[in-house]
């Protein structure tokens, strides 16, 4: 009898620890992260602009991706484009004129040239040595992440751009860093340049038109990069179901930040980080498991009827010893009777 009364408690406490034990480490039952952490914080041209309103910081500039790490961007957008000599230069137009104190077209001055230019041209930051940067000096600025968007000129006047040698160089550069670097550009041809070169190099098809969604998947690119107003919930559920990616850009307004977030963006590319880094805490800062699904189709340790993710309920885990409460008191009874 003494030794069917230890079965039953060691029974009993194996079967307590182990409910115990599915409780603490619900591995079946984990779940999908906030859809506000998964979305991308993407800085567009760092933070900040060349114009009359005064910015803190320049674009494309080396102050400007520092100052978005600080706003909290997980990765930063910057244009490229050859110099004559065949460099490439961190610059949105194919002139100067409106983000320098210089004028003329960027592809007919060398890189000596153009880093001879102020930089810091219409902002807080004018005349304080402030440099057009090259590639290699803008991915050396920050450690983050990097959209790399390949410009080709369009500006009459101005030298053609050699795509298959942008594509070329930008993928040089970006084999040679090492870090994850997506390329985007309008311009089809050079993106297919550069999957032909290095397929593991994540593509963006830049678009202002829902529509071109069937060229981004014919192309074979890995995203569709679109301007933010023309997003809506079943165009980026219908890329999402043909296995892209969908990227909004140039989307700086809290409340749209928001709705898109909430319609499964995978990227937010903003002039204000800090502003969609705020959005990000504030969407995630009530969020629970029961707000998503779990992340495999295993059953969670949860009773709860809707798939959500929560523990189980604190009783639950005291069934073993109600279960075996009746059996152990009849034990001590019996082993009693004996002793009397």
């Amino acid at each position: 009898m003494r030794r069917l009364l230890a079965f039953l408690i060691a029974a009993s406490t194996l079967v307590y620890a182990d409910e115990a034990t599915a409780e603490s480490h619900p591995a079946t039952g984990a779940c999908a992260p906030c859809a506000g952490d998964v979305v991308i914080n993407c800085a567009h041209r760092g933070t900040g602009v060349n114009d009359a309103s005064g910015s803190a910081f320049p674009e494309n500039t080396a102050p400007s991706f520092v100052q978005a790490v600080d706003e909290g961007a997980e990765m930063i957008e910057l244009d490229v484009v050859h110099s004559s000599d065949g460099v490439l230069m961190v610059i949105h137009d194919d002139t100067v004129d409106r983000t320098t104190d210089g004028s003329g077209c960027v592809g007919d001055m060398t890189q000596a040239q153009l880093q001879m230019l102020d930089a810091g041209f219409n902002t807080q930051m004018a005349s304080m040595g402030v440099t057009i940067p090259t590639l290699s000096e803008a991915l050396a600025a920050v450690s983050l992440p990097f959209n790399i968007e390949i410009k080709i000129n369009d500006t009459a006047g101005c030298p053609n751009s050699n795509k298959p040698q942008l594509a070329a160089d930008v993928v040089s550069a970006i084999e040679a860093d090492g870090r994850l670097i997506v390329v985007s550009s309008f311009d089809a041809i050079v993106l297919t340049e550069v999957e032909t070169l290095n397929p593991a190099i994540e593509t963006g098809f830049l678009s202002t038109n829902n529509n071109d969604l069937d060229a981004a998947e014919a192309g074979g690119f890995d995203a569709f990069n679109l301007i933010f107003f023309a997003a809506d919930e079943p165009l980026i559920q219908d890329a999402i179901g043909r296995g892209l990616k969908l990227n909004v850009w140039m989307l700086n307004e809290p409340v749209r930040m928001t709705e898109l977030i909430e319609f499964g963006v995978n990227m937010i590319i903003t002039d204000d980080p800090d502003t969609l880094a705020q959005v990000q805490t504030e969407y995630c800062a009530d969020y629970a498991c029961d707000d998503a699904p779990p992340v495999n189709d295993k059953p969670a340790s949860s009773s709860d009827d809707d798939g959500g993710c929560n523990l189980a309920p604190g009783p639950q885990r005291w069934s073993a010893l109600r279960w075996s409460m009746p059996w152990l008191l009849a034990g001590l009874f019996f082993l009693r009777r004996r002793k009397m």
